[in-house]
């Protein structure tokens, strides 16, 4: 349902397809009709807090770009694990011309890199139900654990090393991608599957 509402004489207008409950004096009002709204809007997702979860308190902004200045003494070394997500990316890239929507969404896809994760590129797979493909979870801590073990196995390292050696590297690969609740879980259950493998 296209709906206009009117707050603090500001018009917004709400996307096709929004339905709007009534009170008790009227009921629903139907698909595709239009009606105008005149009432307070209630925010239902507190963005503040949602942030604060996250460990955000504080947001700058910088109206130009020259405001923003890195000092010498700031530059430092990055962490281990934003140098080993630069190393997969130029990996990832290595053969190919130049970087482009689709390497960027191979880096979303592999690595867990959100900045290719805009609107415009997020809306067809959210209409399509597969933006879980994004997500890191089992099939690529699967992969993970499958390739490092069969490598390690082909070099004739003990099982018992073998689980030793591949169950940090996935948990440091876990942790590089972002920390995801799926590729935590993943993780969780193949460090249980290795453990009982290869002890």
């Amino acid at each position: 349902m296209a709906s206009s509402h009117r707050t603090h004489s500001r018009q917004h207008q709400f996307r096709a397809g929004l339905e709007i409950l009534f009170g008790p004096a009227g009921g629903s009002a139907g698909r595709g009709s239009s009606s105008a709204v005149a009432g307070s809007l209630i925010v239902l997702f507190d963005y503040k807090k949602f942030l604060s979860r996250q460990g955000i308190f504080f947001q700058l902004d910088a109206k130009y770009a020259d405001d923003w200045q890195l000092l010498p003494e700031a530059r430092t070394v990055p962490p281990l694990t934003q140098r080993f997500l630069a190393w997969s990316q130029k990996s990832l890239q290595r053969g190919l011309p130049e970087e482009d929507k689709s390497l960027r969404l191979l880096w979303a896809m592999t690595l867990g890199w959100r900045p290719a994760l805009t609107d415009e590129v997020s809306e067809p797979f959210m209409r399509s139900g597969t933006m879980h493909i994004f997500a890191i979870s089992g099939l690529h801590v699967a992969l993970i654990s499958g390739i490092l073990i069969a490598l390690l196995r082909t070099l004739q390292v003990p099982r018992g090393v073998c689980g030793l050696m591949v169950v940090p590297l996935l948990w440091f690969y876990t942790i590089a991608t972002g920390w995801q609740p799926s590729a935590v879980r993943s993780t969780i259950m193949m460090t249980i599957i290795i453990a009982g493998c290869h002890c």
